[in-house]
């Protein structure tokens, strides 16, 4: 069903849809760069649709350009360019990047992502957030998982009977081999005190 409704456009061409002429560009390579300048120059269309690489267009998030392709002013004719290819919604003089409907790679990650629609007898474009999210990022301390491998350590130490003096060496490295925040640290003294007690 959703196949039947949707058109591929292999060529670049005009096309009218509701009234409205949109010239479509599908990406420019030097099989088709002729005809698509030259349809480019000759069209009235106010509006374009493309696959296109636009200099100084940022590719994803975080502000990374494009530092080739085409230059912007090929498309300064037009009302409205729309485009795909680089995956992070943007916009470029006249020309709107409408980013990847959902997260391909990780460069995607934490990028609302989501679809346009067109409304071709105002000629405005809605953007319609996607709620779903592929990558998710977990943050963790492993901190108390050091001080959990260091105290197993200290119980084998006790275990086999160790000198006091063994006891409190080991220890000190353990406390210089952590990076500890302040709660840590005090949990670690008392770790630290209740062995002593005990020996």
């Amino acid at each position: 069903f959703i196949w039947s409704e949707m058109s591929i456009y292999e060529n670049p061409g005009e096309v009218v849809i509701d009234g409205c002429k949109i010239l479509v560009l599908p990406w420019i390579n030097s099989e088709n760069s002729v005809k698509t300048n030259a349809l480019i120059e000759k069209t009235d269309a106010k509006v374009a649709i493309g696959h296109l690489e636009i200099q100084n267009a940022i590719m994803m998030k975080g502000g990374r350009k494009h530092d080739g392709g085409l230059n912007q002013s090929m498309f300064e004719k037009f009302d409205h360019v729309f485009s795909g290819h680089f995956h992070h919604k943007s916009k470029i003089g006249n020309i709107q990047y409408l980013g990847s409907p959902l997260e391909f790679t990780w460069s995607d990650y934490n990028d609302q992502k989501g679809f346009h629609v067109f409304d071709t007898d105002t000629l405005r474009l809605t953007f319609v957030a996607n709620p779903y999210r592929l990558y998710r990022k977990i943050d963790y301390d492993d901190t108390a998982l050091r001080v959990g491998t260091h105290f197993h350590a200290l119980l084998e130490l006790l275990y086999k009977r160790v000198t006091i003096d063994s006891i409190m060496e080991f220890l000190k490295d353990c406390y210089q081999d952590m990076d500890l925040s302040d709660s840590l640290k005090q949990e670690y003294h008392k770790l630290k005190g209740m062995f002593l007690a005990y020996v």
